[in-house]
């Protein structure tokens, strides 16, 4: 019962996503078809199609980095102080890594 519940919840999703794409690129056509018949001239009109997209490997690489980093030091304060997980150092050092990307990728 479960894996139809998750399997329709992805379907679903997937039918979402889809039909969100479908009508902004729908819009995007008419937007361009009524400036072409109000006179705009077709050259100066931006090209339809997926916006420019850069792929942001320097913040994952300090997510990456400073988690690795934080699971390290986990590790090892397992060995020093019983009960400690490495876990948590993760999540902090993960945390710190997103604080300092979002920095980075400023301008």
């Amino acid at each position: 019962m479960e894996l139809l519940a998750f399997t329709l919840l992805v379907i679903a999703f997937i039918i979402a996503v889809f039909l969100t794409w479908f009508f902004i690129h729908r819009s995007k056509v008419e937007e361009r078809k009524l400036l072409i018949e109000k006179g705009v001239d077709h050259n100066e009109l931006p090209e339809i199609g997926l916006p420019q997209f850069r792929f942001p490997w320097l913040k994952i690489g300090c997510v990456f980095t400073l988690g690795s980093i934080g699971i390290m030091i986990g590790v090892i304060f397992e060995g020093i102080l019983d009960g400690s997980e490495p876990l948590l150092g993760m999540l902090i050092f993960g945390g710190i890594g997103m604080i300092i990307a979002h920095f980075i990728d400023k301008k």
